[in-house]
């Protein structure tokens, strides 16, 4: 199977968020939420169980959903997309904000927030499907809304490990009968001997005008945050 029709569909990008134990605000990037219903309003979303946001989901039967502005800063996708809330503080740089009610939403890098309460689940194995029904919701901006093709061409993003749609080989090209839309522009890049440095966190693929090489030091991934030496000849 071509691997390039999982591309076809159309996603949008969300940092859902969720109220931790001691008043902790965590959370998870998910680009599988989508409307079910009108009346009442009524979402799901798909949420790994290994993800820390699934669990506290289950607590709280609370969570919100901000969805992501394609100008937002990478780093918060890789905050909140490659890292868990286990290990680091989601909040570290002040992106997170409380609603009315009470929970955590992205004040920075999103074009609206919405709100929702668990009404039923449905166990998928390596995932939990939750739908919940929307019970508040403001837009934050005018910006336009991140999606994930824009994600994967423009910023060249890779799906996180835990994401419904990753798939272990999502940085190697499928086996087509035709070439891929890339191939011209991978060939050119072979030729001129100029090499692809790309990310061994999140997929990522430098593809700048400076050679890698010369670089900073301190320069970091621009979506998972790690540095230089996280990357490797492709």
């Amino acid at each position: 199977m071509d691997a390039r029709v999982y591309h076809s569909i159309s996603y949008g990008l969300y940092v859902l968020g969720v109220k931790g134990e001691n008043g902790a605000m965590g959370g998870c990037v998910v680009n599988t939420l989508f409307q079910i219903t009108a009346t009442p309003p009524v979402f799901a979303v798909s949420v790994n169980k290994e993800n820390q946001t699934c669990s506290l989901i289950q607590k709280e039967g609370l969570f919100t959903a901000s969805a992501l502005a394609q100008d937002c800063d990478p780093g918060i996708i890789g905050l909140f997309g490659f890292h868990s809330g286990r290990d680091v503080d989601k909040n570290q740089n002040g992106d997170l904000a409380l609603s009315p009610n009470g929970l955590p939403y992205l004040k920075n890098g999103s074009c609206a927030y919405l709100e929702f309460a668990v009404c039923g689940q449905q166990d998928l194995g390596t995932h939990l499907l939750f739908f919940a029904r929307l019970i508040n919701g403001e837009v934050l901006s005018s910006s336009t809304p991140l999606t994930y093709a824009y994600y994967q061409t423009v910023l060249k993003g890779k799906s996180p490990k835990l994401a419904p749609t990753y798939r272990p080989d999502a940085t190697t090209p499928a086996p087509a009968k035709q070439p891929a839309p890339e191939a011209p522009k991978a060939e050119a890049a072979q030729d001129s001997g100029k090499k692809q440095y790309v990310c061994t966190i999140c997929g990522y693929v430098y593809d700048g005008e400076i050679p890698f090489e010369e670089l900073p030091e301190d320069w970091t991934c621009p979506i998972c945050g790690v540095p230089k030496s996280m990357f490797e000849v492709k």
